[in-house]
Formats: structure tokens, sequence, C-alpha cells
């Protein structure tokens, strides 16, 4: 990879969740990440405003307001706001292996033929692409914002939503 350095950034879930949400004001900046990065989750990132590129592996996407990433576990990558540009992201780290094991508990094959499915590369779309999908997103986004009564409960039911909106995407 050209010389290049890679960072793993390591998130811990919450005890009994599959969700970890990065919110609010801390990830509205000016993003210049000189390393590709990747995370011990699968990441769902969601750009609120700003624009830029996201190197993904050797590959390059424009992004912009209503740009949802989806980047498997361990998949090296990195973001560049454009220049003078303030960039408002929120992101949402999932153990989506150990939440499809809890789904499929009974049936092994399923598991690992949905993880196949759903984390084979990262993903790039827009809103208006995706409207269901977003939707999903910004859910959980706002179930972990709010943390209103049976929040675990709604986080896992969406989480649910998003594996199926996820392979309908892949199987386009």
């Amino acid at each position: 990879m050209d010389n290049k350095t890679e960072e793993v950034v390591f998130y811990e879930m919450p005890v009994g969740r599959y969700d970890r949400a990065l919110l609010g004001d801390k990830w509205t900046m000016n993003y210049h990440a000189a390393e590709q990065h990747f995370h011990n989750f699968y990441q769902a990132g969601y750009c609120y405003s700003g624009e830029g590129l996201v190197f993904v592996g050797e590959d390059m996407e424009k992004y912009g307001p209503g740009m949802i990433s989806l980047i498997p576990s361990n998949f090296p990558h990195r973001i560049y706001s454009a220049k003078g540009s303030i960039c408002s992201w929120e992101f949402l780290y999932l153990d989506l292996a150990g939440f499809v094991e809890k789904c499929y508990s009974n049936d092994e094959f399923l598991q690992l033929r949905v993880l196949q499915q759903i984390t084979r590369g990262p993903i790039m779309v827009s809103v208006e692409e995706q409207p269901r999908l977003s939707a999903v997103i910004s859910a959980v986004l706002e179930e972990n914002r709010e943390q209103r009564a049976l929040n675990r409960e709604a986080v896992n039911g969406y989480l649910y939503v998003m594996i199926q909106e996820l392979i309908r995407l892949i199987s386009m």
C-alpha cells in the first residue's frame, strides 16, 4: 500500500448491545485522516453536511450531505473534507456477527451466508438511492440519542431490518 501505515481504531460494545453510536458535535470537523485506519466493528456513517472524499481501500468516492458509508470491520479507509469544508457525520459501530448469530441461532449455515453477503465489501450510497436503509440507520442514531424506554429492543428491531435492506441492496 505505498508504505502507508494503517491504524486500528478499537471500540468496545456496551454490555448487552450490538451497537455503539458516535453522536453530536464532536463529529463535526474538517476531516483529514492522513493514514488509513480500520475498525474492529462494522461502521455505518451518515453525512449531514459538508463534502469531501472517502478512500476505501484503493477506491475513492465523493461524499456530501445525505451520503451513507457502510464499511465492514477490518477494512482500511480514510476521509478527507474538501478544502474549507466543515463536515458533520455520525457513526454507528455494529457487532453484526454477534447480532446475526443471535437472529439465526438455529442455522449456522444461514448465519455464515448472511454475514458473507452483508460484509462482502464497502458500500457508499445516498439517501435518495436507499431511502429505507437511510431511514433505518437514522432511526438507530435517534434511538441512541434519545435513550427512551425499550431502546435496546427497538435498536435490535431496526438492526434486523437493516440487515434485510443490506441483503436487498447487495442483491440488486
